[in-house]
């Protein structure tokens, strides 16, 4: 069975923007999305993570990723948009 529910944090100044366009990958074309929330936050709090710490805000995101094993690492790299249709929040942090 394929995941279907996935997490990704934002910042406060980015959740506007992300809710009305999406999420878009990268410069990298690179969208993470962590496996469960759990995991997400573990990650957000260690120290080699400094940018995550911005995070305030973590988003469910409904996705079937295009590839049918993906990696079995707490994250998934999406290759392509997800539309704001997908989104909900999750939880402010």
């Amino acid at each position: 069975m394929i995941q279907k529910k996935w997490f990704h944090a934002t910042t406060l100044e980015a959740l506007p923007s992300i809710l009305s366009l999406g999420l878009i990958p990268n410069e990298d074309n690179e969208l993470y999305l962590a496996r469960n929330y759990d995991e997400l936050i573990r990650f957000i709090n260690l120290p080699v993570f400094k940018d995550l710490r911005k995070c305030k805000v973590v988003l469910s995101v409904k996705y079937v990723p295009s590839i049918s094993n993906p990696d079995k690492y707490w994250e998934l790299v999406a290759n392509e948009s997800i539309s704001p249709d997908n989104l909900k929040v999750h939880k402010y942090l």
